[in-house]
């Protein structure tokens, strides 16, 4: 999991080094392990959100639940007789379910409008996304920085490049260091 995030933050902190990374690694991986082999705070210079996706609760068509609710309703009342996929253990789709199991807003997704959220399926207050940052090595000087973040911004307007994101349900995002230590 780690490999990369390693390397680059060990790269030369010149603007050719730059790496993208899920929040699964650069916010929920260090709560979930005692130690990693990269420091997410002091390896790397965030520069900025590049796109974000819904994690999506999908229910095959042959089973007998029509809703979030309906599923959540069978899952209280015979709580070990369903069971569910993610991407393993500690991964952003398995915490997000652990979420859920929990709970029982976010915005509808821009591709996906005819999609209900969790929350308008009666669980006010969720909010599962999946958040891709952008991240150059720590000690990377500040225009070098500005000029990434520059960049970055207008990467992330590109029509070709937000077609690309709309294929598996990413927003292009954009944004400053700031907007994204707020996300």
């Amino acid at each position: 999991m780690a490999r990369w995030a390693w390397h680059s933050s060990r790269a030369r902190p010149d603007g050719y080094t730059v790496a993208i990374a899920p929040n699964g690694t650069y916010a929920m991986a260090t709560a979930l392990y005692d130690r990693l082999p990269y420091d997410i705070e002091r390896g790397f210079a965030p520069v900025g959100l590049l796109a974000t996706t819904p994690i999506f609760v999908c229910i095959h068509p042959n089973a007998p639940w029509r809703s979030l609710a309906e599923l959540v309703a069978a899952a209280k009342a015979q709580p070990t007789s369903i069971t569910y996929a993610s991407a393993g253990a500690g991964s952003t789709s398995h915490l997000f379910v652990e979420l859920l199991l929990d709970m029982i807003g976010m915005q509808r997704g821009a591709q996906t409008p005819e999609v209900p959220t969790v929350s308008e399926s009666g669980f006010p207050g969720y909010r599962a996304l999946v958040d891709f940052g952008l991240f150059a090595p720590a000690g990377t000087p500040q225009p070098i920085l500005d000029r990434l973040v520059s960049e970055a911004r207008i990467a992330m307007k590109l029509p070709g490049l937000q077609l690309r994101l709309e294929s598996p349900a990413m927003e292009a995002v954009g944004g400053t260091p700031a907007e994204f230590a707020t996300s």
